[in-house]
């Protein structure tokens, strides 16, 4: 009688593997079944640089939530169908999660064409770099230091506000939300003394002006004074005073002309 011998062949892989970030840290991956043969379970294992966890899936599952994920890491997900104790071939996939958001950004000092920030950022998680965006299309991309990041942005105009936008970036992928600041340029030297100038010829002509009033209103009391007092005067000093006339004679009167010296009179 021949003898039997049972033996198991390895199952097909899973398909269309897919891995999306979901939340900051959490992370979806779908997949289809296999297109033909006999499985029992999945077997799927992720990680970044170190194994974090490996679990074993029922043969009707297409999707599993990948938690507690570290932000701005690379994360590698490995899954295989089972059967027995037969593995299908490996498919893989990776994502680099995105960078945690800065904690807060502030403006510390500034002038006409600079200002000089700080970025912090508190909590787990990986940043390159923080991209800086004002303006019209303006950016500039500044290292991340621990903690605290300092920052300058130069060639502003001056007495001008600016919101400034940073983002978290993490080799080619950036933060999901940025923060925002405004600042503010002190104003140019040029614009103060120009203010200046008008403030002080504000000040002359407003002087002049007040001259020119006080020198009319004079000039019209005195022409009113004249005019009040003008008839009092021609009064008091009349330009034709009586004419007295005199007569001399060597002679009386009386013997001349038959006139009385008392009928004499002054006539004017």
């Amino acid at each position: 009688m021949p003898a039997h011998k049972h033996t198991r062949t390895s199952p097909n892989p899973p398909d269309n593997l897919k891995l999306e970030q979901i939340a900051t840290d959490k992370l979806l991956l779908t997949w289809s079944h296999p297109i033909s043969g006999f499985w029992n379970s999945y077997d799927i294992t992720y990680y970044n640089t170190s194994v974090l966890a490996s679990v074993i899936l029922p043969n009707t599952t297409s999707q599993f939530t990948i938690r507690s994920c570290i932000p701005g890491v690379i994360c590698t997900v490995n899954i295989t169908s089972v059967s027995g104790n037969y593995h299908s071939e490996t498919k893989h996939t990776t994502i680099q999660t995105c960078p945690p958001v800065a904690t807060n950004i502030s403006i510390t000092a500034s002038n006409t064409t600079c200002v000089h920030g700080t970025i912090i950022y508190v909590g787990q998680g990986i940043i390159h770099f923080y991209s800086l965006t004002w303006g019209f299309h303006r950016s500039k991309l500044v290292p991340y230091y621990t903690h605290t990041t300092h920052f300058n942005i130069c060639g502003l105009q001056a007495g001008a506000e600016y919101e400034i936008n940073v983002v978290s970036l993490a080799g080619n992928v950036s933060s999901t939300t940025n923060k925002s600041t405004s600042a503010h340029t002190g104003p140019s030297s040029r614009h103060l003394t120009t203010s200046s100038s008008c403030v002080c010829c504000f000040v002359l002509v407003s002087i002049c002006v007040l001259l020119c009033a006080c020198f009319y209103m004079c000039v019209a009391i005195m022409l009113v004074v004249i005019v009040w007092f003008l008839p009092v005067a021609y009064d008091v000093t009349d330009t034709n005073p009586p004419t007295t006339l005199v007569i001399v004679t060597s002679q009386p009167l009386e013997s001349e002309f038959g006139i009385s010296s008392d009928s004499v009179v002054m006539m004017s």
